[in-house]
């Protein structure tokens, strides 16, 4: 039992730091503490963003949006979360195929000075996009 306390201890920590959008790298240590990890500090509503091209998605209740300059109202599917190996992967499901992975590490998005506590990875129709996520009020 020993062996859980510092683990026990770290999510807590992880737990309490998210409530205030801030998620040590430390925390995504992989393996199945990391999904765990990554299960309690990556939140079930967040926003991901790319440049270049723009591109958004946003994370509530089991639903992704997909907003881009073209696209503004943008194109919703439901979908799955999955915790694995320190990061989480949301999976559409229905007509439109999304997938959209974030993983604790801080990011920019090169254009801004805001500094984002995920970064993400955002595939489509075969193609893949890098940009970063925070959490949404």
């Amino acid at each position: 039992m020993h062996g859980t306390q510092p683990m026990r201890t770290a999510v807590a920590g992880a737990i309490a730091l998210s409530a205030l959008g801030c998620v040590p790298a430390a925390v995504s240590s992989g393996g199945a503490d990391g999904a765990a990890a990554a299960s309690e500090t990556i939140p079930l509503r967040l926003t991901a963003r790319g440049t270049e091209p723009f591109w958004a998605v946003e994370v509530d209740a089991g639903r992704l949006v997909w907003r881009t300059p073209e696209q503004p109202e943008g194109v919703s599917a439901p979908a799955q979360r999955h915790v694995e190996g320190g990061r989480v992967r949301y999976v559409s499901s229905g007509a439109a195929a999304f997938e959209l992975g974030v993983t604790p590490g801080q990011c920019s998005d090169g254009m801004s000075d805001l500094a984002y506590p995920y970064t993400a990875t955002w595939t489509h129709d075969g193609r893949t996009w890098h940009g970063c996520a925070l959490p949404r009020e």
